[in-house]
């Protein structure tokens, strides 16, 4: 957040350049999330407190996300079960931790877009509104801005959810599906600036010298559903990071209840309640998908491996059971007794648990110039050595062979700008590490950076000759960056003539309402 905002301060849009990061600079808005980045951002642009402006992020993302699942019940059932399975969903345990060990904020805010997804089929498929599946499209590029591999977690919820509104309505299914996989790809468009650098410039960095990343061992029990406490500071914490995650003892129960509901209703009254029985599937296939039997899956599906650690599929699986318990409390005619005893279990269980943990107050400015890649060594450059080696330097552009002046220095996130003076040729260092996209300009010739030189492993080093000359460094758009933007521009165009022209669309389009 504090990277980004560095940027739009200084003019930069989209911010791929966190001049502050890893000491020397680091291309880190290119690789993070995009959502919260630009969410908390922009926030401090307000309060001009960086930690506020995440706290207040972090409020945003609980209230918009809690807000989504009740409107989503809402469609199903009345305002008690809807508000009671809206306040089991915020209590979650798996909510607490991200946000009050892990700080994993991407990964929390990601609820409002698998949420939101559910809410766009709905009217799409079920209201036959054309919003619904301009809706898909926004939530589909909502979630890839998030955090892309999320989309793999969620679509153990949304894909299931989907076939069945199909199901519901077999008329027009084909045209139905072609009009969902092009609000999929406007979707994915609207994301690709994002996207494509993402994916095309992660080889660049140690992470990307493998396909998988999935990690073993990091697996669940079964009992991890059926507790309700949790320690803070384990042997395999990982900096402030606890890793001990569970599903929550009412949570599981829900799961167990409402198995057993349609079970009891096929025995006794041979009729099957299809959205009880599909969420108690999809509940039990997050389930499986956090145990040990599903490793084989994770080593030989890349796609699912990437999200590193299965108990990320908790994203998904804390969704579940709170639509279950709405469905479960609307059969019921003692709706205000169990919301009662309910929200007192929750109150007993989860509200001392609020408070945040493992956490340590640093200065403001720590956060804007940064000791370390905080997204792991793993993510450095291939042609960088260890952060911690590089000493802090008092001046970020320096002459270390021949003689000369430099005045005139302009230092912004991006770009820098200086006059040189020298009688004789000069090699300057800029302390920054380089990445493609960095070019150099002497009296606006470009002229070759090395980065490779073993005494400034990785930091960018240039020469240039003898005389008075204007000097500009810049982050530019590489090859990927500007494919991402000329994609994302079409797709937003592309976009905005379909919301335009909405309504004789859907005067001619026989699958959604006139």
């Amino acid at each position: 957040m504090a990277q980004v905002y560095e940027g739009l301060k200084d003019g930069d849009f989209p911010v791929r350049w966190g001049s502050g990061w890893a000491r020397y600079g680091w291309p880190a808005p290119l690789f993070a999330q995009q959502t919260t980045s630009y969410v908390g951002a922009i926030v401090n642009f307000v309060v001009n407190d960086i930690v506020t402006a995440y706290n207040v992020t972090v409020f945003l993302g609980a209230l918009v996300s809690t807000f989504l699942l009740y409107i989503f019940l809402r469609f199903y059932v009345g305002f008690v079960p809807a508000l009671l399975g809206a306040f089991v969903f915020h209590f979650a345990p798996y909510r607490i931790m991200n946000i009050y060990t892990r700080g994993a904020i991407p990964e929390f805010f990601a609820s409002i877009f698998i949420i939101a997804i559910l809410i766009a089929l709905y009217l799409a498929l079920e209201k036959k509104r054309l919003s619904g599946y301009l809706l898909v499209a926004c939530s589909v590029a909502g979630l890839l801005l998030t955090h892309p591999f999320m989309v793999v977690v969620g679509s153990f919820i949304f894909v299931p959810y989907g076939i069945y509104l199909l199901w519901l309505d077999r008329n027009y299914v084909i045209l139905k599906l072609i009009t969902i996989c092009l609000m999929l790809g406007i979707g994915i468009g609207l994301a690709a600036y994002f996207l494509v650098p993402l994916f095309l410039e992660v080889k660049y960095l140690y992470y990307g010298g493998s396909l998988s990343h999935f990690t073993p061992g990091h697996f669940l029990s079964i009992e991890r559903f059926f507790i309700d406490s949790w320690p803070y500071f384990t042997a395999d914490d990982i900096a402030p990071r606890g890793h001990f995650h569970i599903g929550g003892i009412l949570e599981g129960i829900i799961i167990v209840l409402s198995i057993g509901y349609v079970i009891y209703r096929y025995i006794r009254h041979k009729t099957i309640e299809i959205l009880p029985l599909l969420f108690s599937l999809v509940g039990t296939i997050y389930i499986l998908m956090t145990l040990p039997i599903s490793d084989l899956l994770y080593q030989k599906i890349i796609l699912l491996g990437n999200i590193q650690h299965p108990w990320r599929m908790l994203t998904g699986y804390i969704l579940v059971p709170p639509i279950l318990l709405a469905f479960l409390l609307e059969k019921t005619g003692y709706k205000r007794m169990i919301s009662i005893l309910i929200i007192f279990i929750i109150a007993s269980l989860r509200f001392p648990e609020l408070y945040g943990k493992n956490y340590t107050a640093y200065p403001e400015q720590s956060y804007f110039v940064t000791d370390d890649n905080m997204h792991g060594t793993n993510m450095n450059t291939i042609w960088m050595g260890e952060v911690r080696d590089y000493p802090y330097q008092r001046e970020k552009v320096v002459i270390v062979e021949g003689e000369g002046t430099i005045s005139e220095l302009q230092l912004e996130n991006s770009q820098r700008r200086f006059v040189l003076t020298s009688e004789n040729v000069v090699n300057i260092v800029d302390y920054t590490f380089y990445f493609p996209g960095w070019k150099t300009y002497v009296d606006g010739q470009e002229v070759p950076i090395q980065f490779q030189d073993p005494a400034y492993r990785g930091v960018i080093t240039y020469q240039v000759p003898a005389g008075e000359h204007e000097i500009t460094e810049v982050f530019t758009r590489t090859k990927p960056r500007l494919l991402g933007d000329v994609i994302s521009g079409i797709s937003l165009i592309f976009f905005a003539v379909l919301f335009t022209l909405r309504e004789r669309i859907s005067q001619i389009i026989p699958y959604v309402q006139k």
